[in-house]
């Protein structure tokens, strides 16, 4: 499942670099508000940061002539998947930092680098997407047919799936590596992984046996409100 807890912790993160927290209720009610509003104001600039990506990740397909064509796949894979819905996710990085800036807009560097990591964060999501779509045999995904529906792609989505997870620590290697919460960001993704594989196999144990634990892990570990301790 999608790793939307990336967001979350991802705001954490942020928050201890810029040295902000909120501290009641009603901060936090305006901090959702304004959250709302970025997300619907970024949206066209997130979608039109794509290009940058698959630059990075496949931009360099012709100085490996062998593999050029496992590229082109790749950056097939990217769009038809990765810039699927609402992008929700990857927009709250952006939302996330605007918050924290307060009044001052974003500087160029500091919107790149969020725009980065919350297509980082898509990335990781259409891959579990993908998997899942697999393990539960769906058909179709926001109306249009699951990728390993497609013609052509059957089983061989369970790599593209893999190779989207690597697609997205390559691209956050490329662009925080020298940063200084690299590794913090890593760790947390690592941490995320770990939450989202167990809660999907809590999932699919509650299919088999339902029970008032399985429920409350679904909820707690779920692509709307997985937390991270």
């Amino acid at each position: 499942m999608p790793l939307i807890t990336a967001i979350t912790a991802v705001s954490s993160v942020l928050r201890r670099l810029l040295g902000q927290h909120t501290t009641n209720e009603e901060e936090r009610k305006e901090w959702i508000a304004r959250s709302r509003r970025y997300v619907k104001d970024y949206h066209g600039e997130f979608v039109h940061f794509f290009p940058n990506v698959l630059s990075i990740l496949v931009g360099r397909k012709t100085s490996i002539p062998r593999l050029e064509t496992a590229y082109d796949h790749l950056e097939k894979s990217l769009k038809y998947n990765a810039l699927a819905g609402k992008m929700t996710r990857g927009l709250m990085v952006v939302s996330t930092l605007s918050q924290l800036y307060g009044d001052k807009p974003l500087s160029d560097k500091d919107k790149h680098l969020a725009f980065t990591l919350g297509w980082c964060i898509e990335i990781i999501k259409a891959s579990c997407l993908v998997a899942d779509d697999i393990v539960d045999g769906f058909e179709t995904r926001l109306d249009k047919p699951c990728w390993y529906k497609q013609d052509n792609i059957g089983m061989i989505a369970v790599n593209d799936s893999f190779w989207m997870i690597s697609s997205a620590y390559v691209l956050l290697n490329a662009e925080f590596r020298d940063h200084p919460c690299y590794t913090e960001l890593i760790d947390l993704f690592h941490l995320v992984s770990m939450h989202t594989h167990a809660r999907t196999h809590a999932r699919r144990a509650r299919a088999h046996t339902h029970t008032h634990t399985h429920h409350s892990i679904c909820c707690c570990f779920d692509v709307s409100g997985c937390r991270v301790r």
